[in-house]
């Protein structure tokens, strides 16, 4: 039997067989912030696919997957190319999470490349009140994290690493995974351990 339980989430749209109903999820789907983001729930349709996100591929051979070797968990999320001068891909979470333009929100994740010329872009893309794209909002760009895991900590929201787009009312969460096309075959970008949650200050009522 399928479960209909939100029209926005579409991997609630499936039947409820052995590690794909609610109870094997997770984090739960009524908390704030990104779900499955230590990759350690598989999609749906493939193993090499991480639930509650959508992926895709940038050019010929493009490679995006989900792999062991975790900084938090067991899985974490490569992506790269199998030629030379050819980019991999991104990761975009499926679901808009609900946000205020006045408020701001930690946007956190882990990235480690192949290489040390690998690169990552992170950030949010901006939707308004009817879930229309208004913006893409980058926190990182073309950033080498390096050959060892690393942790970026950055904030969305005034004062922070960038502001919300005017006339934003939901966000959803992007990677981009070695998406520079100046590497050598087989160079990979991996990210791992996403979050997004309210700053401190929200949380005591503060700006």
């Amino acid at each position: 039997m399928i479960q209909r339980r939100n029209a926005q989430h579409s991997i609630l749209h499936q039947p409820e067989v052995i590690r794909n109903g609610v109870q094997y999820m997770a984090e739960p789907l009524g908390g704030f912030g990104i779900w499955n983001g230590q990759f350690e729930q598989p999609g749906f349709d493939r193993a090499t696919n991480a639930g509650g996100w959508e992926t895709y591929p940038a050019d010929a051979n493009s490679v995006l997957q989900r792999v062991s070797g975790g900084d938090a968990g067991y899985w974490c999320f490569r992506g790269g190319n199998t030629l030379a001068n050819a980019r991999g891909g991104y990761l975009l979470s499926l679901c808009y999470i609900p946000v205020a333009e006045s408020r701001s929100y930690g946007l956190l994740g882990t990235f480690r490349g192949s290489a040390a010329g690998a690169t990552i872009s992170f950030g949010v893309y901006c939707y308004s009140a009817a879930k229309v794209f208004i913006a893409q909002n980058d926190v990182l760009t073309n950033t080498a994290p390096g050959v060892a895991w690393n942790n970026a900590d950055t904030t969305v929201g005034p004062g922070g690493t960038v502001a919300w787009a005017a006339g934003t009312h939901y966000a959803r969460i992007y990677v981009y995974l070695q998406f520079a096309n100046n590497q050598a075959a087989g160079v990979y970008a991996e990210v791992d351990n996403v979050m997004f949650m309210p700053c401190p200050p929200c949380w005591l009522g503060q700006q």
